[in-house]
C-alpha cells in the first residue's frame, strides 16, 4: 500500500478545529455561489532527462540555453465551469494575484458569491480579502480553506469533456 502525507498543521488543535468547522458548514452553502480559486504552473526547467525512442537510436532532448521561463494559470472553477482564466508569464505573488482579482475574477463576481481559496502566501493579506469583498458587494468574507485544498490536477479535470454515459 502506498504512503500518503499530510500536513503537519493538520494536527494543531486550532486548525483541525476549522477544518470540522468548514464541514460541517458546507451543506449549507449554495453551490451556485461558490468560486474556486487554484493556479497551475509549468516551467521549462520540467525538462524531461530521459526518453524511449526506437532500439538502438538515442533519444536527443534540447533544453532552452539560459532561457528558462515559468508559466502560471489561474482560474475560478464554478459549478457551471471555469472563470476567469488568467495566464500569467511568470509565477504567481501578491502583486499579480491582486491584479487578476481587480482584472479577471473581479468583474465575475456577482452578491453573494463566496470565494475559496488555498493558503498559498499571494492569496493572503487585508488587501486581498478588501478587493474580493468591494468587487463582489456583499458583506460575508472570503473564505481561506485549510491545506490542503482545490489542487492543480482539479482544474484539468475541469478542462476534460464530462464522460458520455454509456
Amino acid at each position: 500500500m502506498g504512503k500518503t502525507l499530510h500536513d503537519a498543521e493538520q494536527d494543531r488543535p486550532d486548525v483541525a478545529a476549522a477544518r470540522e468547522r468548514w464541514k460541517a458548514d458546507q451543506a449549507s452553502l449554495d453551490p451556485s455561489k461558490l468560486v474556486f480559486i487554484d493556479e497551475t504552473e509549468t516551467n521549462t526547467k520540467m525538462l524531461k532527462t530521459h526518453g524511449r525512442g526506437p532500439v538502438g537510436r538515442r533519444v536527443i532532448g534540447k533544453p532552452p540555453f539560459n532561457h528558462w521561463k515559468t508559466t502560471t494559470f489561474t482560474a475560478g472553477l464554478r459549478l457551471d465551469g471555469i472563470t476567469a482564466p488568467f495566464v500569467l508569464d511568470g509565477a504567481m505573488n501578491r502583486e499579480a494575484f491582486l491584479t487578476y482579482i481587480e482584472k479577471m475574477l473581479g468583474p465575475t463576481l456577482k452578491s453573494g458569491d463566496l470565494v475559496i481559496m488555498d493558503n498559498l502566501p499571494a492569496h493572503k493579506g487585508d488587501k486581498v480579502r478588501a478587493l474580493i469583498e468591494a468587487k463582489r458587494k456583499a458583506p460575508l468574507p472570503a473564505a481561506l480553506l485549510p491545506r490542503p485544498q482545490p489542487h492543480p490536477a482539479r482544474l484539468r479535470q475541469a478542462q476534460d469533456p464530462a464522460p458520455k454515459s454509456r
